[in-house]
């Protein structure tokens, strides 16, 4: 049998019926809840050993809690092992209208003095954006602005700050309130960071940070450069490995949608799919099955398109457009005649998708097949032209 991944399970495909195999050990048993016995200390008492100062801020324990200050700008306090997966906890006190943060998955830039990565805020002004997630080089990832009326942070009181990092699934809580809960799969791994602004001769602190540690997940490639092993070609087009790219080709007169199909039924996964639409339109396909008409599948599809659309949902044989984008947004996020990177991540009832670093499509309590195959289409009746240089699935498996 073959094995298909399902979150952070493996499970194993029986017809229609899907049986756990066996479960590993994993954060979403304590999300809701709080798991303290699971949690241990970052600091070795009050020392900094484990850990380095990066920038101008100076950092010190007084008594168990441990204080930031700057008289210079901006500084940072990184902890010195790299971190994929894990739970990290934190109570924070900063004075009233100063920002803070703990980046995680971040790396020092020596050339701008910074600390890029994700970011936790920790926020005590007029933006009431803490425990909001920031991307240093895209912004803000979640949807909206932050509601003032639900904001847990309470100014000049310590606050308790927690971040679950589980491959693309990050989720942030202020005081044991939930503020984002989002897919984001561009940053793996990285240092964890706590933060001081530069407001000078303001004191910030911190105390009981705690965490727990999970192997980093990695991507895993579906497509082994070489030849179609793994995959199946149905009727249309023609597809073929040249110098490691998947090449798809087609010609007008053909009326099949032409298609490669996985062996494999995958039910809940991340996957990153690297392509370069050249001529006509294109899709990556998931929770699909094969049909005997012309299109060949049904399911959800993340279209690629080299004109519009790319990017949007679209399920064939059932709802057709489910997200539509707007061609001014493509415009923002595709690479004409160029290497174009899309992340799809599908849980359960929860499909995102992103594009070049940008969310282009999302929805929750999808309808839809909860499991299926993944497929790369070649549209019937146009010229086809489209390559795919990687094909990779998050798992915790090497």
């Amino acid at each position: 049998m073959t094995d298909m991944f399902r979150g952070n399970r493996i499970v194993v495909p029986l017809l229609t019926t899907l049986a756990v195999a066996f479960a590993l050990v994993t954060p979403g048993a304590t999300r809701g809840d709080e798991k303290k016995e699971l949690l241990i200390p970052m600091f070795q008492g009050q020392t900094l050993n484990g850990w380095h100062k990066f920038g101008n801020a100076d950092w010190k324990w007084v008594g168990e809690t441990l204080v930031g200050s700057t008289t210079s700008g901006k500084g940072y306090l990184v902890f010195d092992r790299v971190m994929g997966d894990f739970i990290l906890e934190a109570e924070a006190n900063i004075p009233e209208g100063a920002n803070s943060g703990i980046l995680f998955r971040a790396d020092e830039d020596a050339k701008d003095g910074d600390v890029l990565g994700y970011q936790a805020e920790i926020d005590s002004t007029r933006q009431r954006r803490s425990g909001s997630v920031y991307d240093s080089q895209r912004g803000w990832l979640a949807d909206g602005e932050p509601d003032p009326k639900k904001d847990a942070f309470r100014d000049g009181l310590w606050n308790h700050i927690r971040i679950e990092a589980v491959g693309a699934h990050i989720r942030t809580y202020v005081n044991r309130q939930l503020v984002d809960d989002i897919y984001d799969a561009e940053r793996l791994s990285g240092h964890i960071a706590i933060q001081h602004d530069g407001n000078y001769n303001k004191t910030y602190r911190f105390r009981n940070i705690k965490y727990w540690k999970m192997p980093i997940e990695h991507w895993k490639p579906l497509f082994n450069g070489k030849d179609l092993k793994g995959w199946q070609e149905l009727p249309g087009g023609s597809w073929r490995v040249n110098d490691g790219v998947l090449v798809g080709l087609s010609d007008k007169s053909e009326a099949q949608h032409g298609m490669l199909l996985s062996d494999a039924s995958y039910a809940d996964f991340t996957v990153r799919v690297v392509y370069k639409s050249v001529r006509g339109n294109s899709g990556f396909y998931f929770r699909a099955e094969p049909t005997n008409d012309a299109v060949a599948v049904k399911g959800l599809q993340a279209e690629i398109d080299p004109e519009k659309d790319t990017g949007g949902l679209y399920e064939t044989g059932g709802r057709a457009w489910v997200v539509k984008p707007d061609a001014k947004d493509v415009e923002k996020w595709y690479r004409p005649d160029a290497w174009n990177t899309m992340i799809v991540s599908a849980y359960e009832g929860r499909v995102v998708v992103h594009v070049n670093g940008y969310k282009t499509a999302e929805v929750t309590n999808d309808p839809g097949a909860s499991v299926g195959h993944f497929g790369l289409q070649l549209h019937g009746g146009m010229d086809m032209h489209v390559e795919f240089k990687n094909i990779d699935i998050l798992s915790k498996n090497p």
